[in-house]
């Protein structure tokens, strides 16, 4: 099975995608959640009310984070930045972290991203970058406007080039999805069981 990574950058992201990580891990579905740290909002809390079995993978900060700090598995030196580094020092960050579970692996991973956030946009890049197929859970939403509001319509267009994989809210973002080569368009809900049969659960309709 393909490793499954979700890449959440503030907790407002985190707490949406909550019920897929109960799912998730319900469904024996392998995966880790890569924690940006856009901003320095404590998530053990949430952790802990949706009663989330995930493996994080969280910036470095102790002192907000030592709770659920000791249960993870892996610790990655992510530091706090200026915003001005931020992007590019985290970018790097992850794009080494999925580039090693696909070495560890063999196997190209699932990367996940949710929304248009600049985290969002992190993981696209870095995962793209790193080799992995890109899954966006919502995808295909638009302002209606070129240009705004900015700089999310130009993120989510950045986002939109880069999707192996789109879940899509309605027909009309399936529709805008359906312009870009190689993106396979999905409508409705429930996720898991479709990143199950990506990530190759049944070792069919999977490519390494």
């Amino acid at each position: 099975m393909r490793q499954c990574i979700f890449v959440v950058g503030t907790r407002p992201e985190l707490v949406s995608i909550a019920p897929v990580l109960q799912a998730a891990a319900q469904s024996g579905l392998r995966h880790t959640v890569w924690f940006t740290g856009e901003n320095r909002d404590p998530i053990d809390d949430v952790v802990r009310d949706f009663a989330l079995k995930s493996i994080f993978v969280l910036p470095k900060d102790p002192v907000e984070r030592s709770g659920i700090g000791k249960r993870l598995r892996w610790l990655p030196s992510t530091l706090w930045f200026s915003s001005t580094l931020w992007f590019p020092s985290t970018i790097y960050r992850c794009f080494h972290y999925i580039n090693g579970v696909k070495l560890w692996t063999s196997k190209r991973p699932l990367v996940i991203v949710h929304g248009d956030t600049l985290s969002t946009l992190l993981g696209a890049v870095a995962g793209h970058w790193a080799g992995g197929d890109i899954v966006n859970l919502e995808s295909g939403s638009s302002s209606g406007q070129r240009v705004g509001p900015f700089p999310q319509a130009v993120w989510r267009r950045m986002i939109h080039k880069r999707t192996r994989y789109a879940f899509c809210p309605d027909e009309a973002a399936a529709a805008r999805m359906r312009r870009y080569p190689g993106c396979i368009v999905e409508v409705g809900p429930s996720p898991v069981n479709r990143l199950l049969r990506w990530a190759g659960a049944n070792e069919k309709n999977a490519s390494a």
